[in-house]
């Protein structure tokens, strides 16, 4: 499978440790629509997935779309201990699931 579609999400993630997560709450939501290729798309600074409302219906006939909210963004709910290391390692983990 390619997982070029996903490059931009691993390249925000690049510069940080790569320590395995620990069992902390989860940093993110995610809004699984449409078929095929998954493409992962993560929403910029201060939106959450409903940035990618207008593109998410003519992209879903041809990929399967993982809009990604994170939390304490747009409306998603903030995290009691934000983390972008954890974010990071659960993100990882979500990719290696779904490919």
């Amino acid at each position: 499978m390619n997982v070029l579609p996903l490059l931009i999400a691993l390249t925000i993630l690049v510069f940080t440790d790569t320590a395995a997560a620990s069992k902390s709450p989860v940093r993110f939501n995610v809004d699984v629509v449409g078929e095929g290729t998954p493409v992962l798309l993560i929403p910029g600074f201060l939106s959450d997935q409903r940035v990618w409302d207008d593109i998410a219906i003519p992209l879903s006939t041809q990929f399967e779309l993982h809009r990604i909210s994170i939390a304490g963004f747009g409306s998603t709910p903030k995290s009691q201990a934000p983390s972008l290391k954890e974010l990071r390692e659960q993100l990882l983990g979500y990719i290696k699931t779904k490919t």
